[in-house]
């Protein structure tokens, strides 16, 4: 994902002090935790300088024009308190006759040393598609070094876009990456340039073994641990591929490298010229096949488009042209399942409670932000593309790179230009869909022989496919809904035939909340539990313990039991852990042998969620505890030595948009 400023917020609070350029030298000590840096800004400010600063750094010198200043601590504002725990907000007081007597001028050259210490530990964090729990946002230990900008560790006033040189100082045998060109690495020193504008610089740095590749004119780096290494060489041609991919489809790529750095915590981010990931993200099988892309990508969407105002675009389209898209590329069927894994996701966590329009969504904190910012803001630029075609739909979101590249652009702008290529006005569209919260759970209903689809929770505009199978055979077509009632212009009237099967959105491609019929039971549905009920064999300390994992690594705050028998279960989502429930049948059992598991999610006759996480082998299900939350979109898995060898979702037949019926032709 695009790694999130929060300091965006910071225009608000400092209007008259305009940072153009960070020239930093920074000192990292990762045995002390300590920051020693220097900074040299260029700023335009007509009138007296503010500027933020980490409550954990101390400031040692100020210079303004290379005359000394002395600096004072200021109150926040009512509406930026929540700053002040994090934060201290300073004011620069230049000599009096320089202010009095010196010449006025709107840029100004302020030089500022500080040190300070920041730790924090990164056991706590935590990282994945269903849990999102505490984040670094500043440490430097000896297992690594991470600063992103919102700890504030370099002073930082109105930082909109701008440019940044950067030294950073570190032991011998280590490295940093960080945002822009790489000017020189070597000896503990890493020394980086930016081209562009950008809308922040994060640090990391550790002991890595570094690869290198080039192709075309840009450097593609691996930054990995050295038992790590011999990961290097996918992650290296996987990133040309995908850079190439998206240099054709798009345009070319926007920076000069792009490196995979490996940390030392459970990260997944995206920052101008590289990634971030995990070290238990990155040895995932399939991350280089998912992620890695979805990363890439952001070089276009969130990094050198950055998202201005009106929402955040940048994640649901990332998700749509690479996660996505790499389902599409597989099968059609794979597509479809995608999409109707994003409307469970909606369905399942946008709550009447929790649920928000697309364009006030900044990043994701939980689930349902996740399912709202990425899944329905994917599928709105999927029903724009079904609506568009595909030629016209990339052809604008080459136009949006062409003329906002290196500017802050929000929905107005993508609206604009697809208006533009299609000659449509889509000003209700995006009313609706992005400026309003909400979703259309659709009905389909029978009125004095009569066929209606109607949206009676939320109206929204959109262009319904329709499949109708006749004695003559099958016809699809679509028909434009933008009210609680539009009626079905059924082929049966016409030309004598018999309507026999009419599906409405048969292939999941409308962003639309579904009916329990239609939702197929997943792991998701107990992940998201807040307690939780182990079924297992025995109650001896070894099936204790592996329970607990289980519920720790579910949800760390759970409230969780182990039983014998679940007739004595205290919480409705029940989980049997090395054994089978009495009343659910599951024959893929019968093909589990000593060196498998198998996971298999189901719902109970009363709707309550069970997951069956069963091996003969205690040993075979131990690996599974940290590998489950990866894996919340499927209904079943398959392991073998704890590896993944199949998954995938149950069918569902039922659903209120399919209608069999048969119109006889009346006699005359």
């Amino acid at each position: 994902m695009k790694k999130n400023h929060f300091l965006l917020l910071f225009c608000l609070l400092f209007a008259e002090t305009k940072i153009l350029h960070h020239d930093l030298e920074i000192h990292l000590n990762p045995q002390s935790h300590e920051i020693v840096a220097t900074d040299e800004m260029t700023i335009s400010s007509d009138e007296m300088v503010e500027f933020l600063l980490s409550a954990k750094l101390e400031i040692s010198n100020v210079d303004v024009n290379e005359k000394s200043a002395r600096i004072k601590k200021m109150p926040f504002t009512d509406e930026s308190e929540w700053m002040h725990e994090k934060f201290v907000k300073y004011r620069i007081y230049e000599p009096l006759y320089k202010r009095m007597f010196g010449e006025k001028s709107a840029e100004k050259i302020v030089k500022i040393t500080y040190s300070g210490v920041m730790f924090q530990d990164a056991n706590s964090a935590s990282f994945s598609r269903e849990k999102i729990a505490m984040e670094i946002d500043a440490t430097i230990s000896k297992d690594g070094v991470f600063l992103s900008p919102s700890a504030g560790y370099y002073p930082m006033a109105d930082e909109d876009l701008l440019t940044f040189h950067s030294t950073i100082n570190l032991p011998n045998e280590w490295s940093a990456v960080s945002e822009g060109n790489l000017i020189q690495q070597e000896n503990g020193i890493s020394e980086f340039l930016t081209e562009h504008l950008v809308d922040g610089m994060f640090i990391t740095a550790a002991i890595w073994d570094v690869q290198k590749k080039v192709v075309d004119g840009i450097e593609f780096y691996t930054y990995f641990f050295p038992e790590d290494a011999e990961l290097a060489q996918n992650y290296l041609d996987m990133s040309v591929r995908y850079v190439q991919m998206y240099s054709e489809m798009l345009s070319p790529y926007p920076f000069s490298k792009f490196a995979v750095v490996e940390n030392f915590f459970p990260t997944g981010y995206g920052m101008p010229s590289y990634t971030v990931l995990g070290r238990s993200v990155i040895h995932l099988p399939f991350i280089v096949y998912t992620s890695l892309g979805h990363e890439v990508l952001h070089n276009w969407w969130g990094n050198s488009v950055y998202v201005g105002e009106g929402g955040n675009w940048c994640e649901g389209l990332t998700s749509y042209q690479a996660d996505y898209l790499y389902k599409l590329q597989k099968s059609d069927n794979d597509a479809k399942q995608y999409r109707k894994n994003l409307l469970k996701d909606y369905t399942v966590y946008a709550t009447n409670e929790t649920d928000f329009a697309p364009s006030e969504f900044t990043s994701r904190t939980n689930m349902s932000s996740r399912a709202i910012g990425y899944g329905k803001v994917a599928m709105i630029f999927h029903m724009i593309e079904e609506h568009l075609g595909h030629d016209k739909f990339i052809a604008a979101l080459k136009l949006v790179i062409e003329r906002h590249q290196w500017t802050k652009t929000g929905y107005a702008e993508f609206f604009s230009i697809f208006e533009e290529v299609s000659g449509e006005d889509l000003s209700i569209f995006k009313q609706k869909w992005i400026d309003e919260k909400g979703n259309p759970k659709l009905e389909l209903v029978v009125e004095n022989g009569e066929v209606f689809i109607k949206q009676p929770v939320a109206i929204k505009p959109m262009w319904i496919d329709i499949e109708e199978t006749t004695d003559k055979g099958q016809m699809s077509y679509s028909v434009f809904s933008n009210s609680i009632s539009t009626k079905i212009p059924i082929a049966h009237p016409f030309n004598n035939q018999q309507t026999i099967k009419l599906v409405v959105d048969p292939n999941f491609d409308l962003m639309r909340s579904l009916d329990k019929s239609e939702i197929d039971p997943t792991l998701r549905s107990i992940l998201k539990q807040d307690a939780m009920s182990f079924v297992v064999p025995s109650l001896t300390e070894d099936w204790q313990n592996l329970a607990q994992n289980f519920a720790s690594a579910i949800n760390s705050d759970a409230e969780f039991e182990a039983i014998l028998d679940d007739n004595s279960a205290r919480f409705s989502a029940k989980i049997y852990l090395g054994v089978l429930p009495k009343e659910q049948k599951i024959d893929a059992c019968e093909t589990i042998t000593e060196n498998n598991a198998l996971v298999w999610a189901f719902r109970h006759d009363d709707d309550s969620h069970g997951l069956v996480i069963f091996s003969e082998n205690i040993e075979q299900l131990s690996p599974l505890a940290r590998k489950l939350p990866h894996y919340g979109k499927y209904g079943y898995l398959i392991f073998e030595n704890g590896k993944n060898i199949a998954k995938g979702n149950h069918e569902t037949e039922n659903s209120p948009l399919i209608l069999n019926v048969e119109h006889r032709k009346k006699s005359e």
